[in-house]
């Protein structure tokens, strides 16, 4: 079993498959971090894949969507041992709360993914923030409140390839490193 990485370090990736034959295609990759949609009646393949996952060092994380309860769904994907979980788009406060309340008791992770404009750069929680949507030419600094280059911006010095999904993480605080507003 290989030492899994903490959440600063992740090099995250969309996963399609639960099998965990699939794993093979990472071999030689940065990608240590896998989303994986929650289905609750796929919940033992996918118990089975965030076991295998974990086994080589790899996060499975649980993308749940703002359908249905979604601390219901928490807890069914804690119970399948996944590493932590994705509330992916626009989600109440109320229900992100009770979310948070679901993973308590567990060492799961809970990361929002949702829009820039939704993107909570202030305050002391969450750790890891991270939006669907590409970051332009220039953002606001949550720590000056002034505009910034965009250091992810493809038409700057950091192109991103045309296939990538624009899937952004901003990591906060003292677990940063080279983070969109370059953390210390």
């Amino acid at each position: 079993m290989l030492a899994m990485a903490i959440p600063a370090d992740w090099v995250p990736a969309r996963w399609n498959w639960a099998e965990p034959a699939a794993l093979d295609l990472l071999k030689g990759t940065p990608v240590n971090c896998l989303l994986v949609k929650w289905d609750s009646e796929a919940a033992p393949a996918i118990a089975t894949f965030a076991n295998a996952a974990s086994d080589r060092g790899i996060a499975a994380l649980a993308i749940i969507q703002p359908a249905g309860d979604p601390a219901d769904s928490t807890r069914r994907a804690i119970r399948a041992k996944v590493t932590g979980i994705v509330l992916e788009g626009d989600f109440q406060e109320v229900a992100v709360g009770r979310v948070r309340d679901a993973v308590a008791d567990s060492e799961a992770v809970v990361i929002e993914l949702t829009s820039r404009s939704k993107l909570k750069l202030g305050g002391s929680s969450p750790v890891v923030l991270a939006t669907y949507q590409a970051f332009g030419p220039a953002f606001k600094s949550w720590r000056t409140g002034t505009l910034k280059p965009d250091p992810l911006d493809p038409r700057g010095s950091t192109p991103m390839p045309a296939s990538c999904e624009p899937l952004q993480v901003i990591l906060r605080r003292s677990h940063c490193r080279g983070a969109v507003d370059h953390c210390t």
